[in-house]
């Protein structure tokens, strides 16, 4: 997958604020939703892997996660 063209992004304190100005909608991600959006060109198991450091989680929890998000981050339309 990868990110949506024409997105506006801006990192917050504890995530990402994205705005889809076709749709005029605005979306908020936390931490981890942040870096599966911002490292959605890579494979799903490297970013599992960035998780699983990052958090200090097992590898398939990680994979778990990532999948989990980068399906919801499809469904909103900010991954195609």
């Amino acid at each position: 997958m990868k990110r949506k063209d024409g997105l506006l992004a801006q990192r917050i304190e504890d995530g990402l604020i994205i705005y889809d100005p076709v749709r005029d909608e605005s979306y908020v991600l936390n931490e981890t939703a942040a870096l599966v959006w911002e490292n959605a060109e890579l494979r799903e198991e490297e970013i599992a892997a960035i998780l699983a450091e990052r958090y200090d989680v097992g590898k398939d929890e990680a994979l778990e996660d990532a999948r989990a998000f980068i399906q919801e981050l499809g469904e909103k339309g900010l991954l195609v």
